[in-house]
């Protein structure tokens, strides 16, 4: 079975999707300084220092906290 040239090409443009080729190389200020400052991502890691520090004065939280480290839905810790 074979797919259609429009379907191939939607599949080629998939592949080639630039948020997967910026992952590997994302902004550090000590690491990576060169790196890519992703705004593709509803993540923002940049703002983890000041986020924790200003939620730690009201509420505890870990960095991981700020993550998807329990899933596409977020933190467990501060969903309930």
């Amino acid at each position: 079975m074979t797919l259609s040239k429009r379907a191939q090409a939607t599949g080629e443009k998939a592949k080639g999707a630039l948020l997967w080729e910026i992952m590997p190389n994302i902004w550090d200020p000590k690491s990576n300084p060169d790196g890519y400052v992703s705004l593709g991502v509803a993540e923002n890691s940049l703002m983890h220092d000041e986020l924790s520090k200003h939620i730690h004065d009201y509420f505890a939280l870990s960095h991981a906290a700020f993550t998807y480290g329990d899933g596409m839905t977020g933190s467990k810790r501060v969903r309930y």
